[in-house]
C-alpha cells in the first residue's frame, strides 16, 4: 500500500498512539463513572449513588461477567487496608500461609460453606499459580484447616467487578474463597484471614481490594463492612438492594460497627 517504508511506519506510530490514549481516556471514565460506598466516606472513595456461613465468591472471567454483575461489590483503598488492625488468632488456632498438604481440610471447609465443587484437585487447580499460594491464608485448628481467603489480583484477561474494566491497569486485589467452617464461626477466623491477604495485597502494590458477595449474606456483610469495605454503586439496582441489607442489619442489630 505504501511504498515507502518511514510512511508506513510514521502512520503506523501516530494510529498507536492514538489508540492507546483512547484506551486510557476509556478506563479513566468507567472509573469515574463508579461511586463508591456512602457521603462522607471514612476511607475517602466518593459519594453514594441515589448487597450462618462466612463465604465469598471466585475471581470471574470475562465470560462470567454477567454473573458476578448481580452480585454486591464491596471494596476498600491501600489507606483503609494499612489501617485496619491487626487481628490475633484466637488460642488454639494458628493464622498462617496455605502449604502444601492442606489441601484436603481446605477441600472439606469450602465444600462445608457452599462451595460444592471444591475438592481437592478444584483447590490445588485454584493454587497452582504461585502468587496466589504467597497471599493466600488459612486458620488452623487441630491439624485441620478451618478458615481460609485467597488471594487474586486483576489482570488483563479478567474483569474488574468493580469498573468492569480490564483489571491490571488498576491494580485491583480481590478476596477469593473467604469460608469459616460452621463449626468454628464467631471467633473472628474471617476477619483475621481478610486482614492477612488484604495486606498482602496493598503490599504488592494494589492500590484497592475488592470482593463479591451476596445480600443474603449478612454475617459476612457485617464483617466486611465493620473492616472498612464500602458498597459498590455499580447497578442501578445497588442502592435500594443496600438499603434493604443495612435495613436488615440495624433490625438484626448488626448495623455497620
Amino acid at each position: 500500500m505504501f511504498r515507502s517504508p518511514r510512511v508506513a511506519l510514521w502512520l503506523w506510530m501516530i494510529l498507536s498512539e492514538s489508540s492507546d490514549r483512547f484506551r486510557n481516556r476509556k478506563l479513566a471514565a468507567h472509573a469515574r463513572d463508579v461511586r463508591f460506598g456512602t457521603r462522607d466516606s471514612p476511607s475517602g472513595l466518593g459519594s453514594a449513588v441515589s448487597p450462618a456461613a462466612v463465604a465469598g465468591d471466585q475471581v470471574l472471567g470475562t465470560e462470567d461477567c454477567e454473573l458476578s454483575a448481580k452480585q454486591l461489590c464491596m471494596v476498600v483503598n491501600a489507606e483503609g487496608v494499612l489501617a485496619m488492625p491487626d487481628v490475633a488468632a484466637p488460642e488454639g488456632y494458628a493464622l498462617r500461609r496455605y502449604r502444601r498438604g492442606d489441601e484436603g481440610s481446605l477441600a472439606g471447609t469450602l465444600q462445608a460453606v457452599g462451595f460444592r465443587d471444591c475438592g481437592v484437585d478444584r483447590v490445588l487447580e485454584t493454587l497452582a499459580d504461585a502468587d496466589r499460594r504467597a497471599g493466600s491464608a488459612v486458620v488452623e485448628f487441630e491439624g485441620q484447616i478451618v478458615a481460609s481467603t485467597f488471594a487474586s489480583r486483576m489482570s488483563s484477561d479478567r474483569v474488574s467487578p468493580v469498573t468492569r474494566m480490564p483489571g491490571e491497569p488498576l491494580r485491583e486485589g480481590v478476596l477469593d474463597y473467604v469460608a469459616t467452617h460452621p463449626d468454628h464461626q464467631g471467633r473472628g477466623l474471617g476477619r483475621a484471614t481478610c486482614t492477612a491477604v488484604s495486606r498482602y495485597l496493598v503490599g504488592q502494590g494494589c492500590a484497592m481490594v475488592s470482593l463479591l458477595t451476596d445480600d443474603w449474606r449478612l454475617a459476612a456483610i457485617h464483617l466486611y463492612l465493620s473492616m472498612g469495605f464500602e458498597p459498590v454503586m455499580n447497578r442501578d439496582d445497588m442502592p435500594e438492594r443496600w438499603a434493604r441489607v443495612r435495613a436488615e442489619l440495624e433490625r438484626q442489630g448488626n448495623a455497620d460497627a
